[in-house]
């Protein structure tokens, strides 16, 4: 694994972590802030991590991404849930 696709797991981990504390979906550039990444990092990692549409279709499906105007809102799924208990 190179250092792109491990700091891309690792973000991957903190997105789930972060979802799972919020209590309603979060909206992206909300959550690139409050993780200190670049948005258009947080997207690249869901579009691995995410659910089709927005993401690509052999993605992991572990956040759920719905379209609020121009806002993208974020929550977990069950998947992901169960994605990140298997990471702790």
């Amino acid at each position: 694994m190179n250092n792109t696709d491990q700091g891309q797991w690792e973000l991957a981990g903190q997105i789930l972590s972060a979802l799972a504390e919020a209590a309603e979906p979060v909206s992206a550039i909300r959550l690139a802030k409050r993780l200190g990444t670049g948005q258009s990092s947080l997207l690249r990692c869901l579009n691995l991590i995410g659910e089709p549409p927005f993401a690509a279709t052999d993605a992991l499906g572990w956040v759920a991404q719905v379209q609020d105007g121009e806002r993208l809102m974020l929550s977990l799924t069950p998947a992901g849930l169960a994605a990140l208990e298997q990471l702790a």
